[in-house]
Parts: structure tokens; sequence; C-alpha cells
């Protein structure tokens, strides 16, 4: 397979179970969330990500055929955690978006472009940060979509840097604010390296945050007062927008129309109207340039032109009408006129924050062709606004010329009884559009939609069946199934270091299983007592567990599948986390964890704590210089809290404490854990 699909396995949380309800979807996304926990909770130093680490690789895969080298001069780049870069910055900085972005050494202006145009709406921007502050680990999480599924795409706060140690690629805002250059690291990562994202189109980033369709619309084709109507319905509808200039032999560094670089990607961040002594009206256009630069701008209505000072209705300056703020910010204000001979192209991104995403994940489709369709169902009981699209792997997702040809996508709406057809369309891959009844809507009743794709060669066969709408829609396929592995769930916002808000979803168990749950069990695995320091070699055989706490124990503790590892300072730490998933489809998490220390001379402290969404908690744990206890996180709570304290004295034996966990059959959990030596 000639995409590297398993650097995509790494590369983004996703959670593979079969669950259709949207009720279910806050306990999906914890469990996507909890593993994320687990290693904030668990660094006392910043956390690496191994899948996309700090190297050359992430910069572009040098030496291989899978490279421009484009970016072969930034070999060697040094990374900084954007705390070290600036250690007074935020994430969001101290102003509004509009300071916050500025392109570095990556072409990838139709991407920043685009999601500055996404920021402009606070409450629909602030849905992509699954955690709005930094934490020790210096771990983010981003909710985004891929093949139009939700994903959660996980990274670490390292940025490539130039000696001056500023960003290598998208900066930090002149308002101290971050989140451009770690959302830009996010989209290099699900891509593959920094490289990889050079040069696009601008619904990408769009569709990247907010999964919605887009129509690119030639400016050859509209007149001023045409440009004026389609812009101000759009911006009245709060759709995200940007504009093109035209392509040149050498790209962004010609000059096109008005001092604009050529070949450039702008967001179109909406209209404004200026009101003229005589009472009539001068429409202008507000564009940024993801470069944050516009001193050169030549158009009328450009930051020093004597126009501005023009006094309007009610003795209002031209200026004070529109705000005007003179600053190299990459804003600058058009006339229809002039939008129609600058740009080649404007695209409207139809962003509907009161609608939802519903989809059917499809993976390896050996059936479908350019022939012989794959067949999908929903029903609606009323009519329906709505966009219905097919949504395959983006090409950049693939290493250079791996997959060359645009895809053709053809989708049929039909009434599944008579086959009559209700709906058709044919669009290219890039066109990221389908069948829209965003105006007219769709009548209640069962429909059949036929898809149908011509399959370039290499081309991994994974789509994702997609409907914008107001409410969920339930998506099955020809067997009657779902296919809905993922989710988000936006009321999750912190990844914090210190013990996060336990979110409870109730499974609603089983009169058998929670009378299986009833017993606690409470065994004791006794490590040898000897001068000894504990053996950390792991050289036992691979070991899964088996819900037997104390034979898992003691065949876990040495096994090459437990991560155990000590630091400088002696600390000592190990944990093992399982999904056991039953024949009847339940599942449940069992957990082993080792703490102590690796030094003679120190005595030494510990806590691991462990919050389940479900109670009871079945456990066990060496005896000596360990206490554990449980307790309920409120009176009328489900959840309970087991913490396990180790204490082990200067010059005692064993130096290390450990117990096993089996949670509750369908619980999400939490975990924290401190350490001292002294």
């Amino acid at each position: 397979m000639q995409m590297r699909m398993e650097i995509m396995d790494q590369r983004i949380w996703l959670l593979r179970q079969k669950i259709f309800s949207r009720n279910k979807s806050k306990f999906r996304a914890i469990q996507q969330i909890a593993p994320l926990l687990q290693i904030i909770s668990s660094s006392q130093t910043s956390w690496f990500d191994a899948s996309f680490p700090a190297s050359n690789n992430s910069i572009s895969w040098q030496s291989t055929i899978y490279t421009t080298n484009k970016l072969a001069s930034y070999a060697n780049t040094k990374w900084l955690r954007v705390q070290e870069i600036c250690p007074s910055c935020s994430l969001f900085g101290t102003s509004d978006y509009l300071s916050d972005i500025d392109q570095g050494q990556v072409g990838d202006c139709y991407f920043l472009s685009g999601i500055t145009s996404v920021a402009e709406i606070d409450a629909r921007f602030k849905k992509i940060f699954v955690n709005e502050r930094n934490n020790s680990a210096g771990l983010f999480a981003f909710n985004v979509f891929i093949k139009g599924a939700p994903a959660i795409v996980v990274i670490d706060s390292l940025i490539p840097i130039k000696s001056s140690k500023t960003p290598l690629f998208a900066t930090i805002g002149t308002d101290q604010s971050y989140w451009g250059a770690l959302i830009e690291k996010a989209w290099a990562k699900v891509n593959g390296n920094y490289e990889k994202i050079g040069s696009g189109y601008n619904y990408e980033g769009v569709e990247f945050l907010t999964n919605a369709p887009s129509k690119r619309i030639s400016m050859t084709s509209l007149k001023p007062d045409t440009i004026w109507k389609l812009v101000k319905d759009a911006d009245d509808s709060n759709y995200v927008m940007n504009v093109d200039t035209p392509t040149n032999n050498l790209g962004d560094k010609a000059v096109c129309s008005f001092n604009l670089p050529c070949q450039h990607s702008y967001s179109l961040l909406g209209v404004l109207v200026i009101n003229a002594a005589d009472k009539s009206q001068i429409n202008l256009y507000r564009i940024r340039n993801p470069w944050q630069r516009d001193a050169n701008f030549s158009g009328k209505f450009n930051d020093t032109a004597s126009i501005w000072k023009t006094v309007g209705l009610d003795g209002k300056t031209y200026a004070r009408q529109a705000g005007l703020v003179i600053a190299e910010d990459g804003i600058v204000m058009m006339t229809s006129e002039e939008m129609i001979s600058a740009f080649s192209s404007i695209t409207i991104s139809y962003v509907n924050d009161t609608w939802m995403t519903s989809w059917y994940d499809k993976v390896k489709d050996q059936v479908m062709s350019n022939t012989v369709s794959s067949k999908y169902y929903f029903s609606l009981n009323q009519t329906t606004y709505m966009y219905i699209r097919l949504v395959p792997y983006n090409s950049r997702m693939y290493s250079l010329n791996c997959k060359t040809v645009n895809q053709l996508i053809i989708l049929r709406l039909k009434n599944p009884v008579t086959l009559k057809q209700i709906a058709f369309s044919s669009n290219y891959e890039n066109a990221n559009y389908g069948l829209n009844f965003s105006v007219s809507g769709l009548a209640a009743g069962n429909y059949l939609l036929e898809a149908y794709v011509t399959w370039a060669a290499g081309a991994v066969k994974d789509y994702s069946i997609v409907i914008l709408a107001p409410f969920d829609i339930q998506i099955t396929d020809s067997n009657n199934k779902t296919s809905r592995p993922t989710s988000h769930d936006f009321s999750i916002k912190e990844l914090k270091t210190i013990q996060p808000k336990v979110i409870i979803e109730n499974k609603n168990v089983t009169t058998s299983q929670i009378k299986t749950n009833s017993t606690q069990i409470i065994n004791t695995t006794p490590v040898t007592n000897t001068s000894i320091l504990p053996d950390i070699t792991q050289k036992g055989p691979v070991y899964s567990f088996t819900s037997n706490l104390t034979l898992d124990y003691v065949k876990m503790r040495n096994s090459q599948s437990f991560a155990i590892s000590n630091d400088l300072n002696g600390y000592l730490y190990g944990q093992y986390v399982q999904l056991i998933k039953y024949t009847n489809g339940s599942s449940r998490y069992e957990l082993m964890y080792v703490t102590g220390l690796t030094t003679k001379d120190k005595s030494y402290k510990s806590s691991v704590k462990i919050t389940s969404g479900l109670n009871p908690i079945i456990y066990n744990h060496s005896p000596k210089y360990q206490i554990c206890t449980t307790s309920k996180s409120s009176r009328n709570s489900t959840s309970e809290i087991l913490e396990c304290i180790c204490n082990i004295p200067i010059n005692a034996y064993p130096k290390e404490c450990g117990f096993a966990v089996l949670l509750p059959i369908g619980a999400a959990f939490i975990k924290s854990y401190t350490a001292t030596l002294f």
C-alpha cells in the first residue's frame, strides 16, 4: 500500500467501536481522551510525540523519492517548546484572531487563510481545541475531521525554529498567541510532514476543522453587483470565505494587481458599507493576507489613501465608518471592481454551526468502482435541509507521486422502491461538493444513495458518506449496518495537569453483570523481599491480560509488554492498560501500575489514584508498604475512586509497590500520579 497508513494509525486517535446512537458520543469521546489524561498525569517532564518527532523526517522525507527538496535547507533544524520560545505567550493571546496568523517558510497560505476565516467566530473556533491551556506534558489535542469523519489529532508542543528562536513555519502572533503554529503542526502530522502541506486549496483547512462543503467560483463569471450579493449573503450566513490571486510561473514571488502577490490565498473576512454624504453607498470587502503585510497594497482604499478623510453621512469620515486601523496587519479594503480585477476565484465554505455531521465510515470498499455502486440508506420524517457528500482521504495524505489522478465521485439519490432518480452530482474529489439540499430541502421519505468512485491507481479505498443537516441522521449500508467508530464531545475542554473533571456515562449493565462485579477481590501478590533493587530489564515473554488479577500481575511484571522505567532522580514507574473485549460485545479495562525507586539511600512515597465512571472497582495489590482504599466521589455518584499509597522507608526492601485493577464493564477512567523522594 503506497499510502503510509501505518503512520496514520499512529497519528490519529481513533476509537474503533460500533456504536451508533449520538447519546453514546460522550462515552466514545472519553475513551479517546483517557489515554491523553494518562500521559499528562504520569508525565513528570514534557511528553514527546514519537509518532511525529522533532526530527528531519517531520520537516520532509529527505534522501527519499518522496520529497521535492523544497525544505532541504532546513535539515537539522532545532525544535523548542512553545513555552520556551515565548514564556509569556498563551494559546489564544491577548487580542482577537486577526493578529494571530503569520505565515512562515512553507507555502501553506491556503491553509492559514482558511483557518483564520474559521477563527472569525469564537464559538465555532473554540470547538476545535480539546484543551485550551498548556499542561505539564506539553500535549495538545484537536477536534478535526479526516475523510469526513470525526478524529482527535494529538501533538506535543515542540515547534521547529530559526536560529533567532522564531518559529520556522507559522509564527507566534503579535498578541503572543501560538494556536496557529500548533494547528499547522497538526495538519503537517496528519499529512506526513511540513513539506507535504505546501500549496493547496482554500477549503482544505476549513474542511479539516469544520467538515463543511465548499464551492469555488471563478471571478470571470461575476460582475460588481453579483459578487456583492454573493459575498454579502455568505457573510450574513456566517459562511467562511477565501480568495486567490491568479497563478504565475514565479509563484507568489510575482506581483499581481494592486501589488498583491500572485498565486496566493487570502481570507475574505466580510463586507462593510460606507455611506457617502449624498447618501450613496460604497461597498467594500475586508481581505487579510496570511503574511500579515499590506504596506505595498495600491488599491483605492489603501491604509494611507486620502479618500479615507472624506466626510460622509452624518459628518463621519470614511475612515471612522470603516473602523480603519493603520497597521502592518495584512488587512486591506477593496471595491467590487478591484476584487474582480485582483482575484481569480472565491471559495465559499458552507459552515453552519447549528448543523450536525452524520456519517458512515467505510474501510476497504472492494465493491465500488466507476460502474458498480455501493449503496447507503437513510430516512427522513420531515423536509430537511442538508448536504450529502462522499469524502475520501485527501490526496496530499499520499506520498509524493503515489496518487496523481483526481478521482471522480458520482452520487445518485433514488427512491429505494421505484429506483427513480431524485438527484445527481458528479464532481472531482477536490471540488469538496456533492448533493445540495440546503435551499429547497429534501422531503420526508426513505432514500437510497448510490455512490461511485473512479479510483486512482494505488488509492486507499476508504471514505465516509457524510450528511450535514440540522439533526442527526442514521446512515446504513446494504446489510442495514452503521459504521460510526469515532466522535467528538465538545464539552470535554481540558487536559489538565491537575486531576481533570470526570465525565460519567452509565452503560446500563445487566443485573448479572452487576452481581459479578459486586464482590471486591483483594488478593495479595507479594514482591520478593530482597536488598536487590527492582529489575526493569523486562525480559519476560509478551503477555496480555486475562481478567485474573493475581495471575496477570505476576505474569506481566517482568514481561516485555510492560513498560517500566526510571529517571535520573531514581523514580520508578510502570503502567499497562488493556481494553478486554468479551464475546457478548461488552468490554472493560484492566490496568496495572508499579511505582517505587531505584536508589538505596532515599525514602519514597507515591499516590496513584484511579477514578472510574462506574463502581465497584476490583483490585489487588502488593501488601508491603502499600495501602489501597476506595471511596465515592459523592454520596449519590455512580463513580468510584481507588487510591493506592506506597510508603517505602529508607533501607527497606523491596523498593517497589504494585497493584492491578479491573474496572466495571463499560466504565471510563482517569488517573493521577504523584511521587516524592526524601
